[in-house]
């Protein structure tokens, strides 16, 4: 293995240059130079940024950039030339399908890579660790587990609703009829105190003599008046489609109080 971070450390040590300077003139991240220096090539963001890193560090010591690279090539040979075989080794032992989506992968990796290291070398930022291919043991699985990314929680549906629950509290006396889905449910004269609670499935049919005596609700939700105070009201019909024409809006009463 060539000397190459060493020789270029010694040289910036004989200008009396700090790596600071150079990171701050170059903008290249002082991670990389660093790890440059000490040859940890694993760290650098892939080759063809490593050469920028390597001619930009050379240039600003007053080095031929040129030279510097070759021998950077040099080293970049000997260590391609053990992956080749360490790689032929390991997939030789592999079934082809698993070769070929270990091909994929390393090139999708490959390209993602190059795009965060561009991102994070003229930022200044620390790049993310190198993203490691699966192992031996991981890729010779029979079975593989695919892991799904955390989901949101699925918002709440709103529950239909399936019925009319009318419920009916009398404060003067009223005369009321009520029908319910075509039936009739009641006819007759209410007291004060008084209460009637009538269920259908889909529609509420009401006459009513005294319309300001009573208060009633609707699923449980407080209902519109039918009218004021001896006021006769014939065929209020309420539906599963209209109920909400029926239920009060206090907030939209209080502006029209106002």
């Amino acid at each position: 293995m060539l000397p190459i971070g060493q020789d270029l450390k010694r040289e910036r040590e004989l200008r009396g240059i700090s790596l600071k300077e150079i990171a701050e003139s170059t903008k290249i991240n002082i991670r990389f130079l660093r790890a440059l220096e000490e040859e940890q090539f694993d760290v650098l963001p892939g080759k063809f940024f490593t050469r920028g890193i390597i001619r930009g560090y050379a240039k600003y010591l007053g080095l031929e950039e040129e030279s510097v690279l070759n021998k950077y090539h040099d080293a970049l040979q000997f260590l391609d030339q053990g992956e080749k075989e360490e790689e032929k080794t390991f997939s030789s032992s592999l079934p082809m399908n698993i070769q070929n989506v270990i091909r994929i992968a390393a090139f999708g990796a490959a390209v993602i890579a190059v795009l965060v290291a561009l991102f994070f070398i003229f930022q200044g930022k620390e790049a993310p660790p190198p993203i490691q291919l699966p192992t031996t043991e991981s890729t010779t699985q029979r079975d593989a587990v695919l892991l799904l990314p955390d989901t949101e929680p699925a918002e709440e549906i709103e529950e239909e609703i399936q019925e009319l629950n009318l419920n009916i509290s009398f404060h003067n006396d009223t005369w009321i009829q009520v029908y319910a889905d075509g039936e009739q449910i009641y006819e007759g004269i209410k007291l004060p105190g008084g209460k009637l609670q009538v269920v259908a499935r889909e529609e509420l049919v009401i006459d009513v003599g005294n319309a300001g005596g009573l208060t009633y609700t609707l699923n449980n939700q407080r209902g519109k008046p039918f009218g004021p105070s001896g006021a006769v009201k014939k065929n209020i019909r309420i539906t599963l489609d209209n109920i909400d024409e029926f239920i009060l809006n206090l907030d939209n009463n209080a502006e029209q109080i106002r």
